[in-house]
């Protein structure tokens, strides 16, 4: 069974810096798939590949959560 009582909320994480797919689903509120279908349609910011890991810049996720908006240079590097 799995130790849920370590798991980050969108309360604890943090608003700077970069989040993994899992997290990042959990602090938008929709599932993983959700989050890799979007990027995969160019609907969200893409993530950036560091070392093998899909790592998401929440700069870009807040700005595109404020405007709506995707930046061209962050569609499609990853998922």
């Amino acid at each position: 069974m799995t130790n849920l009582s370590n798991t980050p909320t969108t309360s604890t994480l943090s608003k700077d810096g970069y989040m993994r797919i899992m997290p990042i689903a959990d602090y938008l509120g929709i599932h993983h798939q959700t989050v890799r279908r979007y990027v995969k349609q160019g609907r969200m910011p893409a993530p950036k590949i560091v070392c093998g890991v899909q790592l998401f810049d929440m700069t870009e996720i807040k700005t595109w959560l404020e405007t709506g908006q995707v930046n061209a240079s962050t569609k499609k590097e990853g998922v």
